[in-house]
């Protein structure tokens, strides 16, 4: 019964289950006591390198970009309330045996409650980035409190992401808009840009 417990303290165990089926986490294979497995995934930043190594079509690159995009969209609509990924980086996201991109690390997964929690308990605070919960953005108030906000989406972190994310840069040429377009993507993609305000 420890052992159960011990599994359903874990964020990463719980998001893990509650998604399972959706193609944005891995797969968990089994328990072990307080541990579980989960399938394997290639770590998405290898494939990244390996694309501004060796050169990469621009239809691969859309594809994986896409497919981010899925899974960042799966996150907005999976539960009653969005899911944030606070640390959102490329070696955080993995590709299955059928080309899925799956997030690997979901410790720093919440809902946005909860996140808006974990800002507002910041305490003191002098700009908004003292409110920062790992890559979700808080705000600063005149009272020099945290409010109980969160103030950026997935989107906006992973298009935000350093050049190791650069398969994401397709979104704003126009060839990548055009494809964004045809499937719904786009309208999307900017509505999301501008709901929240500029974070600095």
């Amino acid at each position: 019964m420890n052992s159960i417990y011990a599994l359903l303290q874990q964020t990463e165990y719980i998001f893990s289950l509650a998604l399972q089926g959706l193609n944005v986490v891995p797969k968990v294979l089994g328990t072990c006591g307080h541990a579980y497995a989960v399938e394997f995934l290639s770590p998405l930043e290898t494939g990244l390198t390996s694309e501004r190594r060796h050169g990469s079509d621009f239809k691969n690159r859309a594809i994986l970009a896409l497919r981010i995009l899925n899974s960042l969209d799966v996150l907005e609509s999976a539960m009653d309330e969005e899911i944030h990924q606070c640390d959102m980086k490329a070696s955080h996201f993995g590709v299955d045996g059928e080309g899925h991109v799956k997030m690997l690390d979901l410790d720093a997964f919440g809902l946005r409650s909860t996140v808006q929690a974990n800002i507002a308990s910041t305490g003191h605070c002098q700009i908004d980035k003292d409110c920062d919960f790992f890559d979700c953005a808080g705000r600063c108030n005149a009272s020099g409190q945290c409010d109980a906000v969160v103030l950026n989406t997935n989107l906006q972190v992973n298009i935000s992401f350093p050049p190791s994310m650069a398969s994401m840069a397709f979104l704003f040429t126009p060839r990548g808009r055009a494809t964004l377009m045809r499937t719904g993507y786009w309208a999307r993609c900017t509505c999301m840009l501008k709901a929240s305000p500029q974070h600095t």
